[in-house]
């Protein structure tokens, strides 16, 4: 399997900021100890955990992006039948792709070509995050893909097809009508809000979504157990700590009151899953973030059915 040698550029950040964070932890230790240094000592060590969690899956998407189907196998009928064969230089990439990468070829690559009207996966995520930014208020894009499509029955078949996924603009109504609970999502959200009071009364805009998601997770929870899931969500959480850097300057306790931001999953029927993408911060999806939904989804529901993502904000 021929991988490219080269990092993307958010991996190398990601490496460059867990180095940084090394260094400020190793001089802690060299530190003359105290109740200051060990509050900061512990909120770095918090945030090199992030990192490395972050690292991981980036390496991960990386490989997929490098990922060459057309690279040949050996024949069946010999010992090493199905293999890659590697060609020249490519043989470190097999290496790395056999140490870190071999879940993400199985899981992320497509067993059939795709339905009518669906896109390939990048597309169709640009597609739904350039339909957030459409004025009517009355409208709103859904994204629907199918999780089990990425996974081959037979880890060693071999396909060319790529993971996809179909965005629609729709109406709100129209929503309800694929999603029932939207509507109740969204009063949630809305109480949640007004619950965690104004934005302006929190040093950080991270900080306030913490308290909204927090708030909401409470709510689902007590209200409506067995028919609303709130998933938390690393992926989201952590795109929005990295668009706020002042969140590295806050008391590191902050991390001890519910850094969280999670999903509300619910379940219309056997076949399909509504994900409500609670937002506060960014909007849209990223690559990371429909790989975790669809774990996520897997998780209460293994039967693998269509996913539903449709992004509920506060009302303002």
């Amino acid at each position: 399997m021929t991988l490219q040698n080269e990092h993307s550029s958010r991996h190398l950040r990601l490496r460059w900021h867990l180095s940084a964070n090394a260094l400020q932890l190793k001089a802690l230790k060299l530190a003359p100890p105290n109740s200051l240094r060990s509050d900061q000592y512990r909120q770095l060590d918090y945030q090199r955990a992030l990192l490395e969690a972050e690292l991981r899956l980036q390496e991960e998407i990386d490989l997929l992006r490098k990922y060459d189907p057309d690279q040949p196998r050996e024949p069946a009928g010999v010992p090493e039948g199905g293999q890659w064969i590697s060609v020249g230089p490519s043989a470190v990439g097999l290496a790395a792709a056999t140490v870190m990468g071999t879940r993400a070829l199985v899981e992320h690559v497509l067993r059939k070509p795709d339905e009518p009207g669906s896109k390939p996966l990048k597309e169709g995520i640009d597609e739904f995050n350039r339909l957030l930014k459409q004025p009517d208020p009355t409208k709103t894009p859904i994204f629907l893909f199918r999780p089990k499509d990425w996974k081959p029955d037979n880890p060693g078949e071999r396909t060319t097809t790529r993971p996809s996924a179909e965005v629609k603009l729709i109406t709100k109504d129209q929503v309800k009508e694929d999603c029932p609970e939207y509507g109740t999502v969204q009063n949630l959200t809305n109480l949640a809000k007004n619950s965690a009071g104004k934005a302006s009364n929190y040093s950080s805009p991270v900080l306030w979504g913490t308290a909204v998601h927090s708030k909401l997770n409470q709510l689902v929870k007590n209200n409506y157990a067995g028919q609303l899931f709130a998933e938390q969500s690393y992926v989201k959480y952590n795109e929005d700590v990295m668009d706020d850097k002042s969140i590295y300057h806050q008391d590191p306790s902050y991390s001890k009151r519910g850094s969280i931001r999670i999903d509300v999953l619910g379940r219309v029927h056997d076949n399909v899953v509504c994900v409500y993408d609670i937002k506060t911060g960014r909007s849209g999806l990223s690559f990371p973030r429909v790989i975790e939904i669809g774990e996520s989804v897997s998780r209460h529901y293994p039967n693998n059915p269509k996913i539903i993502v449709t992004e509920v904000r506060p009302d303002q």
